[in-house]
C-alpha cells in the first residue's frame, strides 16, 4: 500500500511541475510551439533540414476559421526562430498528422516575410494542421525532378508528331 501511495504522490509532483498548456488537448514543446499528435506514423527516420517534404497543410484561427488549405512540396530550411513551423515539421515522421498552435506575428513577419493579417493581433496564436505525405532527401528529390523533366521533353516530341499528322490530314497550310 505504501508503494502505491508513493507512486501516486510522485505522479502528482511530476504533473504539477509540468507547464500547463493554455490550449486544451495540446502540449508545449521545448521549442515553444503547442502540439497535438493525431496520427502516428510507422517511420523512425527523422526529418532533417534540407529534406523535401510533401504535406497537406491547413491554417486556421484558434476558433477554426480556415484561411489556407492546400498540398505543398517544400524544402525544409533552418528555422528562423525557435518554435517556427520548420520545427513543427522536423518533430514529425512520414505518414503522421498533427495539429500545432503557433504565434501569428513571428510566423507571418519572420517566416513568410509579410504583414500580419488584419484578423490577427500581435499576441494572437493560430492553428496549423499538417499531414505529412512524403519525405525525400535532396538527392531523391532531384532524381524525381529530372525524371519528370525528361518525361515532359518526350511528351513534347509526341505532341509535335500528333500536331503534324493533324495538319497533314486536315490539309492546313
Amino acid at each position: 500500500m505504501r508503494k502505491v501511495l508513493v507512486f501516486f504522490l510522485a505522479v502528482i509532483v511530476v504533473s504539477s511541475c509540468k507547464e500547463q498548456s493554455p490550449f486544451e488537448g495540446y502540449s508545449k514543446s521545448k521549442k515553444g510551439f503547442y502540439y497535438q499528435l493525431q496520427t502516428i506514423g510507422e517511420s523512425n527516420k527523422k526529418i532533417r533540414e534540407g529534406d523535401y517534404i510533401t504535406a497537406d497543410i491547413q491554417y486556421s484561427t484558434i476558433d477554426d476559421s480556415v484561411f489556407f488549405s492546400g498540398r505543398r512540396k517544400l524544402k525544409l530550411e533552418k528555422p528562423v526562430y525557435s518554435g517556427a513551423i520548420e520545427d513543427c515539421f522536423m518533430s514529425m515522421r512520414h505518414d503522421e498528422s498533427a495539429s500545432f498552435i503557433l504565434q501569428a506575428e513571428p510566423f507571418f513577419i519572420q517566416t513568410l516575410q509579410s504583414d500580419l493579417p488584419s484578423f490577427f493581433e500581435a499576441d494572437d496564436y493560430f492553428k496549423v494542421k499538417i499531414t505529412l505525405i512524403e519525405v525525400q532527401s535532396e538527392e531523391d528529390y532531384f532524381k524525381e525532378k529530372q525524371a519528370f523533366l525528361h518525361w515532359t521533353e518526350d511528351f513534347g516530341d509526341y505532341e509535335k508528331v500528333v500536331l503534324q499528322q493533324f495538319i497533314k490530314e486536315e490539309k492546313i497550310d
